[in-house]
Order: C-alpha cells, then sequence, then structure tokens
C-alpha cells in the first residue's frame, strides 16, 4: 500500500462486520471493498458486494470521488 487511510466505523457498521463476517470469510479473513461510496463486504463466491456503510471523509481520508487536481481551484484567466 502506497498510503494508510483511516477508515471511522460507527457501531452499525461493526455490528454488521460482527453479523455477516461467516458469510463473506475465506479461511477466517472478510474482504473489504471501500471507495468513494463507502465500505463493502466482497463475496468470495461471486465478487459481489454488501454494503456495510458510509465513508466520511477526514483530514488523512480525503474523498476519492475525484482527482486531487481536480479539487484544486481552477484559475481564471487574466486579460492582458
Amino acid at each position: 500500500m502506497s498510503k494508510d487511510t483511516e477508515i471511522e466505523l460507527t457501531m452499525e457498521m461493526v455490528e454488521s462486520l460482527v453479523k455477516f463476517f461467516p458469510r463473506y470469510a475465506k479461511d477466517g479473513v472478510v474482504k473489504i471493498n471501500c471507495n468513494n461510496m463507502g465500505l463493502w463486504f466482497v463475496n468470495p463466491s461471486n465478487g459481489t458486494h454488501q454494503f456495510i456503510g458510509r465513508v466520511q471523509e477526514t483530514e488523512n481520508n480525503p474523498s476519492t470521488s475525484e482527482p486531487k487536481q481536480a479539487k484544486q481551484e481552477k484559475k481564471k484567466p487574466t486579460l492582458n
């Protein structure tokens, strides 16, 4: 991994992890996908995803919905 990512979990998300762990575990491990829409269990049998919860943008985990360059304010052209 090139960067650390912080994920904030609510109690409801943790409860979902515990509840659905047996269903999505392979060899005692679950795979979690994180994207700009949230956290998702990855089904080891068929690759489908089940929603766990929405991801909050934090200082150490900026949104991945758009590239960093796109987030920067665009300079307005100046007339000479």
